[in-house]
């Protein structure tokens, strides 16, 4: 089985800033009216993603094909925004869940949704200021 690892590539801020936009565009959407906690869940986890991928691609890095890509992504991604095992653990959780709903029907409370916005939309903001910075 091949694992997921961190590669290095070309810095891309603009790469970055798109995924950023993207990004934001996601938390909006996981926050339209009538749209089901499942769905808005699944928003802030794409919100997630695409923030943390930002981080890396601004900072000349990527996750490689392979099992366990999504660790990664959320254990480097921690490491560069120096986020804390905190929420490094409720990103990890987050990744869980979605994959539940996805792939088990797991149903999401609006607790857990409200969770999972905050988080994405912290992680969004703390990956705009590292992309500035870069």
């Amino acid at each position: 089985m091949t694992r997921a690892r961190l590669e290095p590539v070309e810095p891309d801020r603009v790469a970055a800033e798109r995924l950023l936009a993207r990004a934001r565009a996601s938390l909006e959407g996981a926050q339209l009216e009538g749209l089901n906690a499942e769905d808005g869940y699944g928003l802030c986890y794409q919100a997630a993603l695409k923030a943390m991928i930002a981080t890396l691609v601004a900072g000349g890095a990527r996750v490689s094909s392979g099992a366990g890509g999504h660790v990664v992504l959320v254990d480097e991604t921690s490491r560069r925004l120096s986020l804390g095992p905190e929420v490094t653990d409720r990103l990890h959780r987050m990744r869980r869940t979605r994959h539940g709903v996805f792939y088990e029907a797991d149903e999401v409370s609006a607790v857990e949704l409200q969770a999972a916005l905050d988080d994405a939309t912290s992680l969004v903001q703390a990956a705009a200021e590292a992309v500035t910075r870069s």
